[in-house]
Order: C-alpha cells, then structure tokens, then sequence
C-alpha cells in the first residue's frame, strides 16, 4: 500500500525515472541515451526504467541502488527519491570541481552558481530557443508560401509574354489595326 505526505492511502505509482535520466544527461551527456527510457504511468514501466538507470547510469557514476530502494520508490514512499537526488547531486557538485581539468568543459557554467540553478537557466534558455524556433519556422512556412505564388506569376508572365511575342492575324484584328502590305511587287 502506498501512502500520501498525509499519511492517506495512495494507488499512484512514484516518480518516473525518465527525469532522472534527463538530469544525468545534463551534466554527463555521454552516459545517458534517453531513447532506451519509455514515459511510464504504469509500476511495471517505471521499475524497468528505474532498474535500467541503476544498472546502465547510476553503476558508472558509482552509485547503486538496491531493488528494496527502487520499490520503495516506485511505489511512492515518503521520503525515498531524497537520498537518490541527494547522492546524484553530489556527485554532479563532486564532478564540477574538475571542470577547468583539461577535455573538460562546460559552457556558460558559473561555479559561483550551484547545478541546479545553472540547469534552471539552461532550461530557460533552451525554452526561449524553442520559442524563438518556433516563429522562425512560422516565417519560414510564410515565405514559401509567397515563393511559391511568385512562381506561378512568374510562369503567366512567361506565357503572356509568349503570346505576345508570336502575333498572328487575329491579333492584329483584335487590336483593330490590319497588317500593312508591302507596296513592293
């Protein structure tokens, strides 16, 4: 049975490890492929994620947890994700004093700014890149769109000019002028 902070019975399964795994993937980039990871609703779904975080991730970054935490985690007990994020930040804060060692480098980090706070601004500017996307694309899609009636201009200009460019007899009777004859034999 799975209980609420108020201490009343809940049926909701705990926290789905994908976000987890977005977090790692953040500071360790090359540890986390978060295609393998199936968005979980279901206790079933989130204990294999969770077991494929702590077998394929948390083992490299030398963390572990038992199945015992898992479960617990799974099933929503009060209190059971804390030591998890707590061991994973301080791993993540362990790993930025290394970030000046050579082949490491983070851009745009702040060690006067804490990880969290830095993963913060990171998401905000990745929102504003998406936005910014966004109406770029929405340009885009404007001016094919106007490529695309110019071209089709272009193409009547061509076929009047076309018309223009071969008089023929009823042409000249349409304008109301008839075609001069030559005088010479």
């Amino acid at each position: 049975m799975i209980y609420t902070h108020t201490g009343a019975p809940s049926s909701l399964p705990g926290p789905d490890p994908l976000l987890v795994a977005e977090i790692v993937k953040h500071f360790y980039p090359r540890l986390v492929d978060l295609h393998s990871y199936v968005p979980a609703c279901s206790t079933d779904q989130k204990l294999s994620n969770w077991s494929l975080l702590n077998r394929k991730v948390f083992h490299k970054l030398h963390l572990s947890l038992s199945e015992a935490d898992i479960h617990k985690v799974v099933a929503n007990t009060p209190g059971a994700i804390e030591p998890i994020l707590c061991a994973l930040r301080v791993k993540v804060e362990a790993s930025t004093v290394h970030v000046g060692s050579p082949g490491i480098a983070v851009r745009g980090w702040d060690p006067a700014v804490g990880p969290w706070e830095h993963l913060a601004r990171v998401q905000q500017q990745l929102e504003d890149k998406e936005q910014a996307l966004s109406i770029l694309q929405e340009t885009v899609k404007l001016l094919q769109m106007k490529v695309v009636k110019l071209e089709y201009l272009v193409q009547l200009k061509d076929l009047r000019i076309g018309e223009l460019m071969r008089p023929g007899p009823e042409e000249y009777q349409d304008r109301g002028t008839a075609c001069p004859k030559s005088s010479r034999p």
